[in-house]
């Protein structure tokens, strides 16, 4: 809600809170990586994807988001994988 509402400071407080008790937490952890890609740090954005995509290979929603996070021409290949991966 915060992140769609635009809040984003407030959202990473919250992520922030929440991945300090369960940083394994898969959905806070691809939250936190569509901020990252909204604020441009994309390889942050990776970084925290990749690592939800591991604790929840089920989790579609954040190989989709590693999809449109990852600069396309550089990893259309990579892109391509993933998909069919997740598939």
């Amino acid at each position: 809600m915060l992140i769609r509402d635009n809040k984003i400071p407030e959202a990473e407080q919250q992520l922030n809170g929440i991945l300090k008790t369960a940083p394994n937490d898969a959905v806070a952890l691809n939250l936190m990586g569509t901020i990252r890609a909204q604020q441009g740090r994309l390889n942050e954005a990776e970084g925290l994807m990749t690592r939800a995509a591991k604790i929840d290979p089920a989790f579609v929603a954040v190989h989709m988001n590693l999809v449109f996070s990852l600069p396309a021409q550089e990893r259309a290949g990579e892109n391509h994988f993933r998909i069919e991966r997740s598939g």
